[in-house]
């Protein structure tokens, strides 16, 4: 093969494809996620603009080996063999990275950021759901075949147009120096690197998922996977443990041995099932269940995922590194969950119910880390008949079945629930079909049946002898797919139910102040009249002293909000980016960072003593005092 091909040239043309072929998913992530955003006609060119940033710093990243060995391989290589097998390696590189970015147009509706490394994980979990969605997406994945046929086309084409252009293996030295200086540049070797914290310096903080990419944050949360916490010190140790501390104990008298069930709703929106809202699903149990609970109107998801909202939950731990905590590379760290805290108390039965496969979200090792030691799925209900034909059991036939195993089990108990039927695409049965029909929102018709199967799983557990011995926590997992009517932004898209009921008690009423996940674990703690030491994230719901909170990771960002304000935290800058007056500014439109500096200053130490205390727990293994 004579090697006529100017090295230079074409590896630059065929990188500029790459590059068009990321605008063009930036373009379609952009249009199909539109009522998500709210975007001015100014700022569709700063997005773009900041969007070129690091899809360049992309393609430096994921492409550079591939440049070197092209430039190096022009000097000495003459078999064409050679540059088939090369070109086959940047072709299916490309495809993949496509796949990647055109996956996340779809999913993002459901996690409201771009998918980390956790995507993997996610995909081996829905593999029986493929069908399902490719009815559903039918055109996007048109769209990717068309994409990569152009790609496959453009890519042989440069080939031909480059033939002519003549060169030496002086010019291939020069173009191989020319992209080591500009991936230097990119990874901070001659200036700061570009990685997804950097976002919000282009772009406001509501639009850093419109710029950055999937490819580009699953690369870093491989990177950021393997590199331990930062270790803040942001305060000496006497200072933060007056400002933050996870380590409780409450001042009791005598323990109350009640039965526990927390009831997780897959993708329960707060909104779906807000008195408030005409277009709200039809739940008629839930509304006259929560007219003899304690309801919390301003209740919170720390994560966006199940995993996340299970870890939190039951785990009592927010969502602040790149993996659920039970998951990550912390998770051998010493712990002692609920389920051990109510072991050392007498209760011999703590499970997990669950209507999918055994190990979906990695729940079975989530299960055992906080101490429950029994998991029931739909294996273990074993009839077939009754599965949705994705997820797994129909809700109805498997909370019966849960409450049955229940009813046997010894008593006090320990439970989670965990449903699956309000997840997308939000089947039912057959023989629901008229009783719960579509209306304009398809998660209605989903909500609806759980409604239903949650009211004969009642009915059936009423007639039981512990059942007034027994405090209920309902909560979702996290929020839902985006509903068409509701303006959503980083500030509401966490809000979900939260309802505490005990039948033989006097739990009662509704409260507005502020209340996350990671306070259920002290809630429940506090109202058995725990009287020991134990470590959380949360505050009691039932503390009437203690300020409230709610803390998240939200993208790149860490995020947290008071009964007033809402405000946002770039770690890496160490700064606060702004804060809104959410309940009267629900669209984020009014910054306040600079008109109310104290309250900024505020929140934004009370993060800090957060993200301080949790990065010192998990670096130095003090989740037990």
């Amino acid at each position: 093969m004579v090697n006529k091909t100017h090295a230079f040239i074409t590896i630059t043309f065929r990188l500029l494809l790459v590059l068009l072929m990321f605008s063009v998913c930036r373009l379609i992530f952009i249009w199909h996620n539109a009522d998500l955003y709210t975007i001015k006609g100014a700022e569709y060119w700063d997005i773009f603009a900041a969007g070129l940033r690091f899809d360049t710093a992309t393609i430096l990243y994921f492409y550079f080996p591939l440049v070197c060995f092209y430039f190096l391989a022009k000097i000495w290589v003459r078999q064409r063999w050679f540059y088939e097998a090369y070109d086959l390696a940047f072709i299916t590189l490309s495809l993949i990275l496509l796949t990647l970015s055109l996956t996340d147009v779809a999913y993002f509706r459901f996690t409201l950021r771009r998918s980390t490394n956790d995507l993997f994980d996610i995909l081996g979990d829905t593999r029986d759901m493929f069908g399902i969605y490719a009815g559903e997406y039918w055109w996007l994945i048109l769209v990717g075949l068309l994409l990569a046929a152009f790609f496959v086309y453009a890519y042989r084409r440069i080939m031909r147009m480059t033939w002519y252009w003549t060169g030496k293996a002086w010019a291939s030295i020069a173009g191989l120096a020319l992209y080591l200086m500009l991936f230097s540049w990119v990874s901070g070797r001659l200036s700061t690197p570009l990685t997804p914290a950097s976002a919000p310096l282009y772009v406001p903080p509501n639009h850093v998922t419109l710029v950055t990419n999937t490819p580009f944050t699953i690369l870093f949360s491989f990177v950021r996977e393997r590199q331990p916490l930062e270790q803040k010190k942001y305060f000496q140790p006497d200072e933060l443990k007056e400002k933050y501390s996870i380590y409780h104990q409450f001042e009791h008298g005598t323990f109350q041995p009640l039965n526990v069930m927390v009831i997780m709703l897959e993708s329960f929106t707060y909104t779906l099932i807000d008195p408030k809202n005409p277009k709200r699903a039809k739940t008629p149990f839930l509304d006259s269940l929560r007219k003899k609970s304690l309801t919390f109107t301003n209740a919170h998801a720390n994560g966006t995922s199940s995993a996340y909202g299970v870890n939190s939950v039951v785990g009592s731990i927010p969502p602040f590194i790149y993996k659920p905590y039970a998951g990550s590379g912390y998770s051998s760290n010493f712990i002692h969950g609920i389920g051990d805290i109510l072991k050392d108390e007498g209760y011999q039965f703590r499970a997990f119910f669950q209507g999918c496969d055994e190990d979906s979200y990695g729940l079975k090792k989530t299960v055992a880390l906080y101490g429950m030691d029994k998991a029931y799925n739909r294996a273990d209900f074993g009839d077939k008949r009754f599965h949705d034909g994705g997820w797994g059991v129909f809700d109805e036939p498997f909370f019966q079945y849960s409450a049955d195993v229940i009813n046997e089990s010894e008593k006090p108990f320990f439970t989670v629930l965990f449903n699956v039927t309000s997840h997308w695409p939000y089947r039912v049965p057959d023989s629901f079909a008229q009783q719960f029909p579509a209306d304009e929102l398809p998660m209605n018709k989903g909500i609806s049946y759980v409604d239903y199967a949650l009211e004969q799983f009642f009915k059936k557990i009423e007639q039981t002898d512990w059942y007034e011995n027994t405090l209920f926590v309902l909560v979702a997992d996290h929020v839902g797919a985006k509903i068409p009517y509701q303006q959503r932004t980083a500030a509401n898209t966490h809000e979900i139910p939260l309802i505490f009921y005990h039948p033989g008690g006097q739990l009662m009423g509704k409260e507005d102040k502020v209340v996350q996940q990671v306070d259920i674990v002290p809630s429940v703690l506090d109202y058995l009249g725990y009287n020991k030491s134990f470590t959380s994230f949360g505050t009691s719901v039932f503390d009437t002293i203690q300020p409230r909170y709610w803390f998240t990771r939200f993208g790149d960002l860490y995020c947290i909000r008071d009964d007033n304000y809402f405000l946002q935290y770039d770690e890496k800058q160490e700064i606060a980016l702004d804060m809104y007056a959410y309940k009267t500014d629900s669209l984020l439109q009014n910054d306040l960072i600079d008109s109310l500096p104290d309250d900024t200053e505020r929140l934004t130490q009370q993060l800090r003593a957060v993200i301080q205390t949790h990065n010192m727990a998990l670096m130095e293994n003090k989740l037990i005092e």
